[in-house]
């Protein structure tokens, strides 16, 4: 997290405690009673092919999951970015067996820009046939016009913004219509102050929001709060919310696969105890190491 997105999203929390309402108020109020999330990496050490990827989807859709992220390009990639044919195949396979093991489950493809150009059209145009709801970062995000050539390629939503810092970067790629799905964090962006105009100008171009969330339960209330208050929100990254975790600093949480509840509480709605902050916290050496 970013000083200047903890100082932001620490001084919205003070004034919706200040006047006991949630964040989510005094960005206009509620659009969404609940925020619908995609699962992370929930498939598991499985072969990778149609049919484990096909059983295990079921097993995901009768969890309650309506849909989920992975990225299949994992240590199949050479130095120079090309994608072989046999990955490409293989990737493929793997996304038809999630097609056919939830017909309506919302198929997210992560590449962490790994890909080059020409290898980045030929897996999106790959995807196609299977409706999935996005690639995400499919090549470095760096070059706005190498990004737009790739999305002019294909139907296949592109999903970028983890990396964009605020909205003077984000407008030459929203303006060019690099990508179709706009993925800002709240807490690489400059904070919530931030975060909102820079998805208010993706909105005048018609393009929804997926908010990058593989943070802290602290960063994921920041985003459920406004997630909740967005028209052009889609959905958000489950990323690293462990129940146990979050019922301690919201004071309750559902184990839904699909949906996280907005916080109603005062500020972001959440307590961090002494206790908490003693058991959670990272030593100052391992922290500089990592």
């Amino acid at each position: 997290m970013s000083a200047i997105s903890a100082i932001d999203i620490a001084l919205w929390d003070i004034v919706g405690q200040k006047l006991g309402v949630p964040v989510y108020k005094l960005l206009g109020g509620k659009v969404y009673d609940r925020i619908k999330f995609y699962t992370s990496y929930k498939w598991g050490n499985i072969p990778r092919t149609r049919e484990a990827y096909a059983r295990r989807t079921k097993e995901l859709v009768a969890e309650g999951a309506v849909s989920g992220k992975w990225d299949p390009f994992f240590d199949r990639l050479e130095p120079n970015r090309h994608l072989s044919l046999k990955a490409m195949n293989e990737v493929v396979a793997m996304v038809q067996g999630i097609r056919e093991g939830g017909p309506e489950f919302e198929i997210c493809v992560e590449a962490h820009a790994k890909l080059n150009v020409e290898g980045a059209i030929r897996i999106a145009k790959s995807l196609e046939p299977y409706n999935v709801l996005f690639l995400e970062e499919p090549i470095m995000p760096e070059n706005a016009q190498a990004l737009r050539e790739v999305q002019r390629a294909t139907s296949v939503p592109l999903a970028i913004g983890e990396r964009i810092k605020n909205r003077l970067e984000a407008r030459e790629y929203i303006e060019s219509e690099s990508f179709r799905i706009f993925q800002p964090d709240v807490v690489r962006c400059g904070g919530i102050t931030e975060f909102r105009k820079m998805c208010a100008m993706a909105e005048a171009h018609f393009m929804p929001v997926s908010p990058h969330n593989p943070n802290s339960p602290v960063c994921l209330a920041a985003h459920l709060h406004l997630s909740a208050a967005m028209t052009n929100f889609l959905i958000l990254e489950e990323g690293m919310t462990d129940p146990a975790m979050c019922r301690d600093l919201f004071g309750t949480w559902t184990g839904s696969r699909a949906y996280f509840p907005v916080p109603e509480k005062p500020g972001l709605g959440i307590k961090l105890s002494d206790e908490f902050i003693r058991e959670h916290s990272i030593p100052i050496d391992k922290a500089e190491r990592s």
